[in-house]
């Protein structure tokens, strides 16, 4: 489990791979981080194995279906946007455009 995981990892190394396990899943760290990362990984098998189960754990919530909404809550929402939609300031007047010289 990751809780079994964590406790044996306590150094900054781990501590700093398990702050970026999303963004290392996601392929938004630099090169160089996500280099780093990888390599820690492959020397720690607690970070390695915290890293499977986040990632096992994000696959299995990406392939929830989506919830669909009922009519009725489709209704509501539509009537909410349209009350807060009609609150907007509106400009007074024709929009002034800027002559360029």
């Amino acid at each position: 489990m990751i809780k079994d995981a964590l406790a044996l990892c306590k150094g900054p190394e781990c501590e700093n791979l398990r702050a970026h396990l999303s963004e290392l899943l996601d392929g938004q760290l630099s090169p160089a981080k996500a280099a780093k990362a990888k390599a820690h990984l492959k020397a720690c098998p607690h970070c390695a194995k915290e890293y499977a189960q986040f990632k096992a754990m994000v696959k299995a919530c990406r392939e929830l279906p989506e919830p669909a909404l009922s009519a009725s809550c489709r209704e509501k929402l539509k009537r909410l946007y349209s009350g807060w939609a009609q609150k907007l300031p509106r400009p007074k007047g024709p929009a002034k455009r800027k002559v360029r010289s």
